[in-house]
């Protein structure tokens, strides 16, 4: 009986650590370039800090949530430097990169890939939009013991990517863990010190901002294309508490009109597998169309004009802008 209660004891021991490490993780600031610009270059800054209370043995693992067309893990490079690790008798880390994990590497509390993790357990932090979260790991495995010093060590990750093509405000989001622990999280007291989002505002493209933070009933991904491109249409059968008439249907339909070049119009108004949209939330509706396809046009087809509008699998519940379509304005040449 003694050897069980100290096998229990010591079980708790490296609990009661464990929920210690993410109590002294801290995310202290988020620093955006002023005014950034689409299809450009930036530096973002975040500031990150870690108070040794407990022992750990670690690297850096750095998640960032940003739109998917951005493809930060092929466009963006991270690169971070300490301060205050000398105190635990290690020389500072100095401009060391973060890599992308691979996808084959799982976050340990949820034998997850690391993005998936974060996507499960952090979501999208209130954006709307087409994001994602992709993860990064240091080299250097931090050995930290309170007993040599109880001095807090300071990081600061610089972000280097390149801004995609569309005006948008969105929440960008940020986490950092030990890849020892992970984003061990036990339902009750996960401390969220080290997760935080800023929104970010990027301009200087054609069309007005595409605004993710707020939920819209219509919109496109990307919210700028030509109707020669392939493109999704988004409802959202729900916005602001406003009910739709669709709200958590099973089955929703993208109907549509397209007016051509030579002023004829072509419609679809039926229901099947074609225009059958995917259901992405509880809400929320999907549906990729290249629209030549879409209205079975002649490859000589010239659209001048596209609106379109949602319907039931009986074709009875309809829910359009006024009795007429939603317009899906492509972007000026």
């Amino acid at each position: 009986m003694k050897t069980y209660r100290k096998y229990i004891n010591a079980v708790l021991a490296v609990a009661a650590v464990a929920m210690l490490v993410f109590g002294c993780m801290t995310i202290e600031d988020i620093i955006f370039p002023d005014n950034p610009q689409v299809n450009s270059d930036i530096e973002i800054s975040v500031k990150i800090r870690l108070v040794t209370e407990t022992d750990d043995n670690a690297r850096l693992v750095f998640g960032v949530l940003a739109p998917k067309s951005w493809r930060l893990s092929e466009n963006a490079s991270l690169m971070y430097s300490t301060s205050g690790y000398d105190a635990q008798g290690f020389p500072e880390v100095v401009d060391e990169p973060l890599v992308p994990v691979s996808p084959s590497e799982v976050e340990p509390s949820t034998q997850m890939p690391w993005a998936t993790a974060h996507q499960s357990i952090l979501g999208l932090m209130g954006n709307f939009g087409d994001v994602e979260w992709t993860v990064f790991k240091g080299t250097t495995s931090f050995v930290i013991n309170d007993n040599v010093s109880k001095e807090p060590i300071d990081a600061v990750v610089k972000i280097r990517l390149r801004t995609g093509p569309d005006n948008l405000r969105f929440n960008m989001g940020f986490h950092f863990c030990g890849d020892h622990y992970g984003m061990k999280d036990d339902g009750e007291s996960r401390y969220k010190r080290n997760e935080k989002s800023k929104v970010m505002e990027v301009t200087g493209g054609e069309g007005p901002v595409d605004d993710w933070t707020k939920v819209k009933l219509v919109s496109t991904t990307p919210a700028v294309f030509r109707y020669g491109d392939i493109f999704a249409v988004n409802f959202q059968s729900e916005v602001d508490d406003n009910e739709t008439a669709l709200k958590g249907a099973e089955e929703v339909y993208l109907c549509g009109e397209a007016t051509l070049a030579d002023r004829t119009s072509v419609s679809v108004t039926g229901r099947s597998e074609k225009n059958l949209m995917e259901m992405t939330g509880p809400v929320s509706y999907r549906k990729y169309i290249w629209p030549r396809d879409f209205f079975s046009l002649a490859s000589d087809a010239v659209i001048t004009d596209m609106s379109v509008w949602f319907t039931d699998k009986t074709g009875s519940v309809r829910v359009d802008d006024s009795g007429s379509g939603f317009a899906i304005t492509q972007s000026a040449e």
